[in-house]
């Protein structure tokens, strides 16, 4: 079994930081990612603005059409 259990130390992959190389993507990409997120939670103040309006126009036209047919809907059920 001294074999098998050679090929399968063989065969796992290298920690990141036992290549500089490696470490330097590795934090490059982590370096990347977390900028990115940052970007991203700090949306424009006009696309928040724009989001709220909408969400709020929406809302209102479901109480509009509610309130309309609801008269309608409860005189036909009975």
């Amino acid at each position: 079994m001294d074999w098998l259990d050679e090929a399968i130390r063989d065969a796992a992959p290298r920690a990141v930081g036992s290549e500089p190389t490696a470490a330097a993507w590795a934090e490059a990409v982590a370096r990347d990612a977390v900028g990115r997120a940052v970007e991203r939670r700090n949306g424009s103040r006009l696309r928040r603005i724009l989001g709220g309006s909408a969400i709020g126009v929406g809302l209102l036209g479901i109480g509009i059409t509610a309130a309309t047919a609801g008269p309608a809907v409860f005189g036909w059920v009975g």
